[in-house]
């Protein structure tokens, strides 16, 4: 288990977290909503151990993540962010061979190097590009270049911060069905998004991040109940039904 405890982050002058409780398990997509600005990129940015709490501990199996050297911790959580420069014209394979470095720290190289980059750009559907400077590509091509990196990474725990920024229909599609899989295989994976439709489809248990507080909302059935939506996102929230009778969420004009 991934866990925050108690955490509070300032960040400037302003408080983001206060006091936060969060627990993400393997094998369970944790879905974490909330508006822009609310604080999900900073939940992440801690339990991935890229910033350190004020207050409270990230625990990961009920041990302080801090205690974990830098290579050993990237063994067991990984971040893609929403967004990434690249200040250098790496090529993506360069950027998904970094996953297999993160990996390897401390071990001896793999003979199977080649094949886990090879297998991960197949997946992401990033072959035509390979090649290609990251800088060059479409913001599209380099959230799946990242995602992919992250495969060859394979950590314990998948942190993902809007993963569906920058990606067409396809492609959203193409990370539904590797969400799902990697949950499937035991990973956990926590989904920060803003897309209601995205966490509805592949979350298994719910957080609301707003006003410095990360507060859970349990399974779907709780989490999507009309009260609940209303709650937080109001009347402007538009709840309607596709053929097969399940909700469509969208915001009124």
């Amino acid at each position: 288990m991934l866990e925050a405890k108690g955490v509070s982050i300032q960040r400037g002058r302003s408080l983001v977290l206060s006091d936060v409780n969060f627990a993400a398990r393997k094998s369970k997509v944790s879905a974490v909503l909330g508006p822009n600005g609310a604080g999900k990129t900073t939940l992440l940015l801690a339990l991935a151990g890229l910033l350190e709490p004020q207050e409270g501990s990230v625990e990961l199996e009920g041990k302080p993540l801090s205690a974990l050297p830098m290579h050993a911790r990237s063994q067991k959580v990984a971040l893609a962010p929403q967004v990434e420069d690249f200040p250098f014209d790496f090529s993506v394979r360069e950027i998904v061979e970094m996953g297999e470095m993160a990996r390897m720290i401390g071990h001896k190289q793999a003979a199977s190097t080649n094949e886990a980059v090879d297998r991960a750009i197949a997946r992401l559907q990033i072959e035509s590009i390979a090649e290609s400077a990251i800088t060059q590509v479409s913001g599209g091509e380099r959230q799946r270049a990242n995602l992919a990196r992250l495969l060859v990474q394979n950590p314990d725990y998948f942190l993902l911060d809007e993963p569906t920024t920058h990606l067409d229909q396809q492609h959203q599609s193409l990370l539904v069905e590797l969400i799902q899989d990697l949950s499937k295989e035991g990973k956990g994976v926590i989904l920060c998004t803003h897309d209601l439709n995205l966490a509805h489809l592949i979350g298994d248990e719910f957080w609301w991040v707003g006003e410095q507080r990360v507060e859970p909302l349990g399974d779907k059935i709780k989490a999507f109940s009309e009260d609940s939506l209303r709650a937080r996102y109001g009347k402007g929230l538009r709840i309607g039904y596709d053929a097969d009778g399940q909700p469509v969420f969208g915001q009124t004009t």
